[in-house]
């Protein structure tokens, strides 16, 4: 685990800018404890259900989640027994309450996230099909189903 500095959890249907994530994170200390992402609460329909706290959050899965070497050092001797305690199914949630619980912090609350790790949270198949301006400032987008789309964003990327 020395031998990095920074870990980041990934779906397959994710575009990473790795430039822009790189100069980011060239700005932070990763001998200090970070989760950065898009923070989240649940959906409207799961808000009050994720057994999160009132001033709790989580880094949401989808867009990428970035954690910092210091916050794998805490977090890992702890991973078994957060397995073992799950309150919901959110991979996504759990791992934000396992991190929260044993490293101290939770997932960086700043609205500027929301514009550099981009979800489009449409249920239509036609994301990231139009104009790509939305994702302009991103350094993820998500969720990219379709090959083609991705070679369009990814095209996009390098303008």
């Amino acid at each position: 685990m020395d031998s990095f500095e920074w870990f980041l959890r990934a779906d397959d249907d994710l575009y990473i800018k790795g430039d822009s994530l790189e100069k980011l994170l060239r700005g932070l200390d990763p001998s200090r404890s970070h989760a950065i992402g898009q923070a989240g609460l649940g959906n409207s329909q799961e808000y009050g259900l994720l057994a999160l706290g009132q001033s709790d959050n989580y880094c949401m899965g989808g867009p990428g989640i970035v954690l910092s070497r210091e916050t794998m050092r805490k977090l890992s001797p702890n991973l078994q027994h957060c397995l073992e305690h799950l309150l919901t199914g959110h991979e996504d949630v759990e791992l934000g309450r396992c991190i929260r619980k044993h490293v101290g912090v939770a997932c960086t609350w700043n609205y500027e996230m929301q514009t550099l790790f981009h979800n489009n949270q449409s249920t239509s198949n036609d994301a990231y099909t139009g104009s790509l301006e939305e994702v302009k400032a991103a350094i993820t987008v998500h969720p990219i189903k379709n090959p083609s789309v991705m070679r369009r964003v990814h095209s996009h990327a390098l303008i």
